[in-house]
């Protein structure tokens, strides 16, 4: 089985003596940085300590000179006093009205401590700042004079009007639909079987018509050759009857072969009697032969 060695990696002649150069890059690189925020950190912290001795200065020196009787003098010192004992140099304190008498309502107390003269380093990053508090406090009056004394309350502001309920939107009528084309009527048989009898009928008619008028003239003939022809006559008029009876059957028979066929459904009309041909007139008596002489 192949063993696994851990080699130590040789050391180079000098290997220390570089290391050390690099630890100084490093720490010249880093240095900076850290000197800064280390003097941020006491510059900040000094000046935390000086906002907090005059707010405390301010407050005391207020209290003090609230009670009747005490003088700004008063006010001054036991601020001076106090700032004295938190190691704070020239501090400015003012006292807000300047005479305190019985119809004071409050009183005013302001420190300002200069940061240049109360930095702990000579050369801090906060040296032109000033560090200003006050505080104020109703005098201890009757209450009359309390009363004055106090703020005026702010105004209630006024109620936001609501808004108005948005209208909600009209909805939209929906088109009325087309109305659908009517269907074509489809064709009634009956209608047809109607014309063709109407047909049938005015043709019967014309027929009749044609065969009264060969008649008449067949009678005007007979009349005029009736001494002649008396025999033929008679023989003529039987056929032409005969051809009328004839073409009235051919025609009927081309009737019904024109007639369509009847659909199961509807019924045929019952077709229309025929019409009574018209009876012939009589034949006039024929005349007597003229005497032989």
């Amino acid at each position: 089985m192949n063993s696994f060695r851990i080699r130590r990696l040789k050391k180079l002649p000098g290997g220390s003596n570089l290391r050390r150069g690099v630890t100084v890059v490093e720490f010249a690189l880093t240095l900076p940085i850290l000197i800064t925020i280390v003097i941020g950190m006491i510059e900040f912290t000094r000046m935390n300590n000086l906002r907090h001795a005059a707010d405390n200065a301010a407050y005391e020196a207020a209290r003090h000179v609230v009670v009747p009787g005490a003088t700004k003098a008063e006010a001054e010192a036991e601020a001076q006093n106090l700032l004295a004992r938190a190691g704070v140099k020239n501090a400015t304190i003012t006292v807000t009205p300047s005479i305190i008498g019985e119809d004071t309502e409050n009183v005013t107390v302001t420190v300002n401590v200069p940061m240049m003269t109360n930095s702990w380093l000579p050369a801090g990053l906060t040296r032109d700042r000033l560090v200003s508090r006050e505080c104020t406090l109703m005098t201890e009056r009757v209450p009359v004079i309390q009363v004055a004394g106090l703020p005026e309350p702010e105004p209630e502001p006024e109620p936001e009007p609501e808004p108005e309920p948005e209208p909600e939107p009209e909805p939209e009528p929906e088109p009325e639909p087309e109305p659908e084309p009517e269907p074509e009527p489809d064709p009634d048989p009956d209608d047809d079987d109607d014309d063709d009898d109407d047909d049938d009928d005015d043709d019967d008619d014309d027929d009749d018509d044609d065969d009264d008028d060969d008649d008449d003239d067949d009678d005007d003939d007979d009349d005029d050759d009736d001494d002649d022809d008396d025999d033929d006559d008679d023989d003529d008029d039987d056929d032409d009857d005969d051809d009328d009876d004839d073409d009235d059957d051919d025609d009927d028979d081309d009737d019904d072969d024109d007639d369509p066929e009847p659909e199961p459904e509807p019924e045929p009309e019952p077709e229309p009697d025929p019409e009574p041909e018209p009876e012939p007139e009589p034949e006039p008596d024929p005349q007597p032969p003229p005497p032989m002489i």
